[in-house]
Order: C-alpha cells, then sequence, then structure tokens
C-alpha cells in the first residue's frame, strides 16, 4: 500500500512538470526575487516569503495547521560553528516560522509533503562564495517549494484517499531548525502519519 501510494504521488509530480504552468512560474519568480533577500531565518525576507505562502495556502483551499494560523513559529539559539570563517552572536535567538496546511479527507492515514523555503541570505555562514551578496536561492530551495504548492493545488481536488499535511520548513540551512521543531512539537498526531515525501532542490539537473 505504501508503494503504491508513494508511485502515484511521484506519477503525479512528474506529470505535472510536463505542464509547466505560469502559477509555478510566479511562484518560483518571487522566492527567488531579490525582493526576499535570500530568504535567511529570522530575516525580513523570510517573513515576506512565510507570508506569501499563506497566501499561497489559502488560494489552494489548505487548512491552517499550525499553532498559530498557518504558521508555526519558533525560536532557537544558534550553536558555534568551530569550523566557519564568519563570527556569529550565539548569544540571541533567532526566531523563524514553518508554514503549515492541511487536506482532511477524514482518512485514518495521513501523507506530508514537505519543503524548506529559507535560504542563506547575503551569504556569510555556510556560503561557498566569499562575496556578500543575495543568494537568490532558485534552486535550493523556491524549486522544492513551488513543486510542493503545485502538488498540494493537484491533490486538494483529485485525491481523497489520504488526508495530506504540507509544511514549508525555516531554518533548513541553519541545522534543520524547522524540522526538528517540528517532529518535537507536531501539530497533528504523527502515530496517523504514513509516510513523508521531502522536495529538495528539484530544479537541479547535474
Amino acid at each position: 500500500k505504501n508503494f503504491f501510494n508513494k508511485t502515484l504521488l511521484l506519477f503525479i509530480l512528474f506529470s505535472s512538470l510536463y505542464s509547466f504552468s505560469q502559477t509555478m512560474q510566479t511562484d518560483m519568480k518571487y522566492l527567488a526575487s531579490d525582493k526576499m533577500e535570500g530568504r535567511e531565518i529570522g530575516s525580513k525576507g523570510e517573513k515576506k516569503a512565510a507570508k506569501y505562502l499563506k497566501k499561497r495556502f489559502k488560494q489552494i483551499g489548505l487548512s491552517p495547521k499550525g499553532t498559530n494560523g498557518y504558521y508555526q513559529v519558533f525560536s532557537v539559539k544558534q550553536k558555534l560553528n568551530p569550523h566557519s570563517l564568519v563570527k556569529i552572536d550565539t548569544s540571541k535567538s533567532i526566531e523563524g516560522r514553518n508554514v503549515i496546511g492541511y487536506i482532511d479527507n477524514s482518512s485514518k492515514n495521513t501523507i506530508i509533503i514537505g519543503a524548506h523555503f529559507d535560504h542563506l541570505g547575503y551569504g556569510n555562514e555556510g556560503s561557498l562564495s566569499q562575496k556578500k551578496a543575495i543568494h537568490n536561492g532558485a534552486d535550493d530551495n523556491a524549486s522544492g517549494v513551488t513543486i510542493m504548492l503545485h502538488l498540494a493545488s493537484w491533490l486538494k481536488n483529485n485525491a481523497t484517499n489520504n488526508n495530506y499535511l504540507f509544511i514549508a520548513f525555516s531554518g533548513e540551512e541553519k541545522g534543520l531548525w524547522g524540522s526538528n521543531w517540528f517532529t518535537k512539537n507536531p501539530t497533528i498526531d504523527l502515530k496517523s502519519v504514513n509516510f513523508m515525501l521531502n522536495f529538495d532542490m528539484v530544479g537541479r539537473f547535474d
């Protein structure tokens, strides 16, 4: 049964790629635009991206499943990376937010579909580039979030055998902060979860 469900979802995903819609292009361009300033967790750009995803979840018809509407706000203190070339302030907490939407088909089984929407901001820690500039993150991970949104839209009207929980995670680049927070503070009963599909950098063809 799990194999069938996974195969069906992957078929839907790759079929949707052949009909790359204007909506997908709009999502991708907005999330990777300079307006988002690289979407680093705790930044204005991350908040703008989260607000956009909240709007898109509403448009698609997903029910809010965060702790505050669609948002699951969390606060984490950054740990010192001894190998980092950039000095960081580890004394202050960084606030991020996961964006969570739900399709309730009154099923006993739930499938989680996730992607992270944060990126590296202006570079700093974690960047391979020595230049301070906006890291747009079209591939990592506006591509995965775009696929997740498109899949949510299709599943909303075409699949009723399972419940579906869609999570746009933040804090991935800093160490899986958002996903770690969710697993420790889930907004659904995780015993009902059949499996999870995570989309990360699906725009990379090499």
